[in-house]
């Protein structure tokens, strides 16, 4: 039995995991195009909902002990790229947004998203 709240978070989580994983030559795990893209469209990433993905993460991979064998490695291991992926979202995120927002600063001082609206090249 497991003692993970059933929050939409930890639902889409529990979703993702019960998917098939597969592991790199060098070891590494990795998730399978329908579990990839649940992560990407439908867990929240950035900031404080990253924490929270990140908690979710660690209720789920302590709850994969008490899976049968097969199941509890696949959780493990979706686990294990889910907290690579938003501990890598919290170091790459922030400088990118910086970045767009200066970028998209600058567009709109040149009046390029009015044209770009209006269908001009």
């Amino acid at each position: 039995m497991t003692t993970t709240p059933d929050d939409p978070l930890t639902t889409r989580l529990k979703a993702l995991a019960a998917l098939p994983t597969g592991t790199t030559s060098a070891g590494y795990p990795y998730l399978s195009k329908a579990a990839w893209r649940i992560l990407r469209d439908e867990v929240p990433l950035l900031f404080s909902a990253g924490a929270r993905a990140l908690e979710a993460a660690a209720r789920l991979q302590a709850d994969a002990e008490v899976l049968p064998k097969d199941e509890g490695q696949t959780q493990k291991q979706a686990m294990r790229v889910v907290r690579q992926v938003v501990n890598t979202a919290a170091i790459t995120a922030p400088p990118d947004l910086w970045l767009m927002r200066n970028l998209l600063g600058a567009f709109a001082s040149l009046g390029l998203p009015k044209r770009l609206l209006e269908g001009a090249a």
